[in-house]
């Protein structure tokens, strides 16, 4: 999975936490998430990285960045390849292989803690835990596994998706992700998976504000 390097943020986010304080922070984020990265011979290139997650994917498992407490984005973010893979569990989700997820604002927010008490108990009313958490809300990908509720005509597996995670669940900064089929639609063919990766969030943000 490419974590982009293209971080975006709006002026709304912008003047609620600070610009200073909200470049500083994403700098480190990324920079924390790019140190740990693993950067082994069989992950130098993209082929032996894709071979790696495929073959990870065969166990059930995962690589993707996460954090285990609230904190300092840079001392609380951590690379793991043993994450479990997400499974579908109603007829309308997709499991999407992430090719590209970006740092919006909201991902060192809530690694600092922002909304903890709300979004953690969203998230045990719909089975999660709090820790360890998975964070990113824009991604785009490909289709991979596809409920049995959503029919040929509206997306196939193979299919090139952007979308948006719920603030609630676990995230995109991930090999894989799980999200209902109203969180994503296909990608527009003008948009590379980077661009597409780094819109979704912002960009309603600031059609909003």
């Amino acid at each position: 999975m490419a974590l982009t390097n293209c971080i975006r943020f709006t002026a709304t986010a912008a003047g609620k936490f600070g610009q200073r304080e909200l470049l500083c922070n994403i700098r480190s984020l990324a920079t924390a998430t790019v140190a740990s990265t693993p950067s082994t011979n069989s992950t130098s290139s993209p082929s032996g990285w894709e071979q790696q997650r495929r073959q990870h994917a065969s166990y059930g498992k995962m690589s993707g960045w996460q954090i285990h407490a609230y904190g300092v984005p840079q001392e609380e973010i951590q690379f793991s390849d043993g994450i479990k893979m997400p499974i579908l569990k109603s007829p309308t989700q997709l499991l999407v292989r992430v090719k590209a997820a970006s740092v919006n604002p909201i991902d060192v927010a809530m690694i600092n803690g922002y909304g903890a008490s709300v979004l953690n108990a969203m998230r045990c009313k719909d089975g999660g835990i709090e820790f360890p958490l998975v964070l990113g809300r824009d991604f785009c990908g490909e289709i991979v596994q596809k409920g049995l509720g959503i029919s040929s005509r509206e997306l196939e597996v193979g299919d090139e998706v952007w979308g948006v995670v719920p603030v609630h669940l676990q995230g995109c900064h991930a090999d894989y992700v799980v999200v209902e089929k109203y969180c994503l639609f296909k990608k527009p063919s003008n948009l590379s998976k980077i661009d597409a990766s780094a819109i979704l969030y912002a960009g309603l943000t600031a059609w909003s504000g």
